[in-house]
């Protein structure tokens, strides 16, 4: 399919009457419930929402069901953080904001990074995989957790 027979087949008149693909692209992104995908090497977008469901999806059978659930409470978490916002908006800024808001949740430190890095790992994967031109969260560092004293069970 040529450029032009694409841009054809994409001019809905609901959506667009643009004869540049650079518009159609456009406000096929600010359509309501289009999954993302790549046309003529532009990105349409995905909220964070959809991601992760696809995310899920594409993911299932290759890591454990308790992963998954982790992975979806992190997720639910950080939505509720940023709002459900565009999987390409989201910064390295809403990952320190998603710090804050497990702390100020009372979470520990400890659980706040397990959280972060089930975020991370998520971004990750969708860099891998070709969705993300960059991991928004890459050099994001979580909270350090202090190291527990083992006690040791004693007889006396």
């Amino acid at each position: 399919m040529t450029e032009e027979e694409l841009i054809q087949f994409l001019r809905i008149p609901q959506i667009s009457n643009a004869t540049n693909y650079r518009h159609v692209i456009e406000n096929l992104k600010r359509a309501h419930g289009l999954p993302r995908i790549c046309l003529c090497g532009k990105t349409v977008s995905m909220k964070l929402t959809d991601f992760f469901q696809d995310s899920l999806i594409r993911t299932k059978g290759q890591v454990r069901a308790t992963t998954l659930e982790d992975r979806a409470k992190a997720m639910k978490d950080f939505i509720e953080c940023v709002g459900d916002i565009d999987v390409q908006d989201v910064h390295y800024e809403h990952g320190e904001r998603f710090i804050q808001y497990c702390l100020m949740q009372n979470l520990t430190a400890a659980t706040t990074t397990k959280k972060v890095k089930q975020l991370t790992r998520v971004f990750q994967l969708a860099e891998d995989r070709g969705q993300l031109d960059r991991h928004p969260l890459r050099k994001l560092k979580p909270p350090k957790a202090p190291k527990r004293k083992i006690r040791a069970c004693t007889w006396e």
